[in-house]
């Protein structure tokens, strides 16, 4: 909006959660919510590594949030609803069918540089990336590949190549099909 004050933004609908949540954790830092659908996670984390490579935090409560709400549904129906299988069941790996079901959920993470990383339990994000930069990712025979295969049949052709590996996984079974789906993963 023209004019508009970062006081009155820090309270907009947009920016709510974060803004509580630093009141609640006493969190003094940048806050800042993402909202890019399904880039968000990438978008998010990319920033998070951004502000902690300069410096300019020590560490970054990092969430990922998504909520059913009616109109979702029924959006969901009308866009969805004549090529969705009659079963109702997310079948990942059926690239050629629509069988995504709407999901809901939270995922944290508590982030920081890896040399303060001193527990070997912890784990480590080597890369984040977005898009696909004009060639396809190098992936050894023997990785294991999680992938964001959530029941969507226009995103099939992305997946197929990957699914006849010996280690290719989805959860999205277990979460439904929404744009945090990669942090669900990364947890």
């Amino acid at each position: 909006d023209n004019l508009s004050s970062p006081t009155f933004f820090s309270n907009s609908v947009q920016n709510a959660a974060v803004a509580n949540i630093s009141i609640v954790l006493k969190i003094t830092g940048p806050g800042l919510t993402v909202s890019q659908f399904e880039m968000s996670v990438a978008s998010a984390l990319i920033t998070a590594k951004n502000w902690l490579d300069q410096g300019s935090v020590d560490s970054v409560l990092f969430g990922a949030v998504d909520e059913y709400f009616d109109q979702l549904g029924y959006f969901w129906h009308r866009f969805y609803g004549k090529d969705a299988t009659d079963d109702h069941e997310l079948r990942p790996f059926a690239l050629d069918l629509q069988t995504g079901i709407p999901g809901e959920g939270a995922a944290f993470f508590l982030l920081g540089k890896a040399e303060d990383n001193k527990k070997e339990e912890y784990g480590i994000i080597e890369e984040v990336s977005m898009g696909r930069c004009g060639k396809e990712p190098m992936v050894s025979n023997d990785a294991f590949l999680i992938l964001g295969a959530d029941g969507h049949k226009k995103c099939g052709e992305s997946y197929r190549r990957y699914v006849a590996k010996p280690s290719t996984a989805s959860y999205a079974p277990v979460y439904g099909t929404l744009p945090i789906g990669p942090a669900f993963d990364l947890a």
